[in-house]
């Protein structure tokens, strides 16, 4: 189903009443996002994290007003209903060097 829209894959395991695959396929795509967006955050020095947060919420709020109502309806209430992530910036930080590191010398 990697062809499929998320959005897609949700709509038919909920037509099949399929709940447990429904919540893996929420948690591996919110995670799996969140973490392209975090890893993309680790290129930044850590005074300017909160430029990169205001950017974040900048371009999602954009994205919030070109979409329908539904949409933000649906995005709000995945949101609403989505622990945060925790995320460990110090071991993000050592595999940035580590692979920093790594390409110094090839």
């Amino acid at each position: 189903m990697d062809n499929i829209s998320i959005s897609a894959q949700l709509a038919m395991t909920m037509m099949a009443h399929d709940d447990e695959r429904v919540k893996r396929i929420f948690s591996e795509s919110i995670g799996a996002l969140t973490k392209k967006y975090l890893d993309s955050s680790c290129g930044y020095c850590m005074e300017d994290l909160p430029l990169v947060a205001a950017a974040l919420k900048i371009a999602a709020n954009s994205l919030m007003a070109i979409m329908p109502e539904a949409g933000r309806k649906f995005a709000d209430k995945i949101a609403g209903s989505t622990e945060t992530i925790v995320v460990d910036v110090g071991g993000l930080m050592r595999q940035r060097e580590e692979g920093d590191a790594g390409e110094e010398k090839v």
